[in-house]
């Protein structure tokens, strides 16, 4: 019989962490690879464009909190560049 157990976020992210440390203690070591990964913030839009892109760069940097060893790059309107990745 499986049971159901309830873990929150954090918990998960200890538990993986551990892991992780294990299998790179037992093995060689790391190997690097990098991703690229699109987000989408939405703010409310004003008549101060600048002001929109300083609103929605600190949403990025809390997200990006989240995410370890994670670097923003250029922040765009995809409307202005035309790039709509989907």
């Amino acid at each position: 019989m499986k049971k159901i157990i309830k873990i929150t976020e954090s918990q998960l992210k200890t538990i993986i962490e551990s892991q992780y440390k294990k299998i790179i203690k037992e093995e060689r070591g790391d190997r690097r690879f990098r991703a690229s990964i699109y987000v989408d913030v939405f703010v409310p839009e004003t008549d101060n464009p600048q002001h929109d892109r300083e609103i929605a760069k600190q949403k990025v940097k809390e997200i990006q909190k989240n995410i370890p060893n994670s670097y923003m790059g250029e922040l765009f309107d995809p409307n202005e560049i035309g790039f709509d990745p989907f």
